[in-house]
């Protein structure tokens, strides 16, 4: 894996805690602030930074091809590392790039021009931390990418960086039946400030039925209001989940009365859909049991630090920890799919140290160490694998213990 000419920590050492080596990294930290103007984006020079296999690595990849949606903004580079130690030549990856980043757009399709898999939405919005069209932007790569073939996706945001190889997130995918994994914490401090709740957000105002198709819908609910709940903004979703999204409701106007430009809204977005009664979309939560069933502490898709103390790094964007060369070690050990955040301007050397690790395990160790036994365990994996009669069970049990 290609690194910059200057370049000069040992990821090898780092990774394995060499206290000496860690310390040179954290006494001056390779950062990179601009990528240089003569940076080459060329099919020839991002082959030569790096190897994108033809044929997948093995038949259970070959089985189990992942989609990818994420929305982006800004740090090219940064970008090509995540894609390249997530890529296989069977996954599908799509990206919304913000409407104001013009030169960022302009790299991300040198990139694309390159493979085959890689898709850039036509439609592209005004994005912001704060949340305003990340929704929209999502949906227009799951629109996109639901024409393609893939049994799962994960729903990113730009910093979303893998901490597993590919084999090792099949696995788990696989074994899991391909759970679906959305964090939900208690909502109800934060509604009134992130939706606008003079408008109406009963079912059938939010014309979420096609073709007045309501066969299939429980039009007892219709006239009742959606019930809304709160997350990290990504997630993983079964196929079925998108197909239905996409192509059997109308999410239009819910995405479009839900973006007001209120901070946080978007976390608010998925965790409403997918705990709702009326749409029942493939893998909802009943809204009993979220509190013990879809917990963020036992969320898989993005590890993120929000208390001071527990950031090793002391470095922070946004008063979020980013993950410095220092955390590397423990990166390894941690069950989630996607670390939040590496900054590039703050400590490259960490994403690229921890990028060689993905690499090596990909293609010269290609081993994997996943613990299957405590993915099964999670409670969503459970819940999510329950016969009908089960579920009915666990769902009244909810009703006795919900925390909220």
């Amino acid at each position: 894996m290609w690194k910059p000419t200057n370049f000069n920590l040992n990821c090898l050492r780092i990774l394995e805690g060499n206290i000496s080596d860690i310390n040179k990294g954290i006494k001056k930290r390779f950062i990179i602030k601009n990528l240089p103007n003569d940076f080459d984006i060329s099919c020839e020079a991002i082959h030569q930074r790096g190897y994108y296999p033809l044929k997948p690595l093995s038949d259970l990849e070959k089985n189990y091809p992942i989609a990818y949606a994420r929305n982006v903004y800004n740090d090219y580079y940064t970008l090509e590392l995540q894609f390249l130690i997530s890529f296989a030549p069977q996954n599908h990856y799509c990206y919304a790039i913000d409407k104001k980043a013009k030169e960022f757009r302009n790299q991300v399709e040198k990139l694309a021009k390159c493979f085959d898999n890689i898709y850039i939405t036509d439609i592209n919005y005004d994005m912001t931390s704060g949340g305003i069209n990340q929704a929209l932007s999502s949906y227009e790569c799951m629109k996109y990418l639901v024409k393609k073939k893939w049994k799962y996706l994960f729903v990113l945001q730009n910093d979303d960086f893998p901490l597993k190889t590919n084999l090792e997130l099949v696995q788990i995918l696989s074994a899991r039946n391909g759970t679906m994994d959305i964090g939900y914490t208690n909502p109800n401090s934060l509604i009134k400030s992130r939706i606008d709740l003079s408008k109406k957000w009963d079912h059938k105002s939010l014309n979420f039925i096609k073709n007045n198709n309501t066969e299939n819908f429980n039009n007892d609910l219709l006239n009742e209001s959606m019930k809304f709940q709160k997350g990290y903004y990504p997630n993983g979703l079964p196929r079925e989940a998108v197909e239905y999204i996409v192509n059997y409701i109308n999410l239009t106007t819910y995405l479009n009365q839900i973006n007001t430009g209120r901070y946080g809204e978007d976390e608010m977005v998925w965790q409403t859909l997918f705990n709702d009664n009326f749409l029942k979309i493939p893998q909802w939560v009943h809204e009993d049991c979220l509190s013990e069933y879809y917990t963020e502490s036992t969320y898989m898709i993005r590890y993120a630090i929000w208390t001071r103390s527990n950031c090793k790094s002391k470095l922070f964007s946004h008063s979020l920890c980013v993950m410095g060369i220092e955390m590397l070690e423990d990166l390894k050990n941690i069950p989630q799919f996607f670390a939040y955040k590496f900054k590039s301007d703050q400590d490259m050397g960490a994403a690229i140290c921890y990028a060689e690790y993905i690499y090596n395990k990909t293609y010269f160790s290609k081993s994997s160490d996943i613990n299957i036994e405590y993915y099964l365990s999670l409670p969503q994996t459970k819940y999510q694998n329950t016969n009908f009669l089960e579920k009915t069970v666990i769902i009244e049990s909810c009703k006795k213990n919900k925390k909220w």
